[in-house]
């Protein structure tokens, strides 16, 4: 099982919220919201997202369909 953190910039149009609790559902990951800044023009989530990492490689391919940016990702072996 994979932990990895990831850095999201969403576009204007888009809300984090439904898009990230999809992650969860959709492709079986713990998806944990660590950090957040949000203004009229910018959304940004650093996301963990815990499961198979083919799963999380799904999502991550999911996410860039709608426009999302995905920073390189972040092992996290702390946990």
């Amino acid at each position: 099982m994979a932990i990895v953190r990831y850095n999201l910039t969403f576009p204007e149009q888009t809300a984090p919220d439904p898009v990230i609790t999809a992650l969860g559902k959709t492709y079986h990951l713990a998806a944990k919201v660590e950090s957040t800044s949000f203004t009229d023009d910018f959304k940004w989530v650093q996301v963990s997202l815990t499961g198979d990492g083919d799963e999380i490689g799904r999502a991550i391919a999911y996410l860039n369909t709608l426009g999302v940016r995905v920073s390189p990702p972040h092992l996290d072996f702390n946990r």
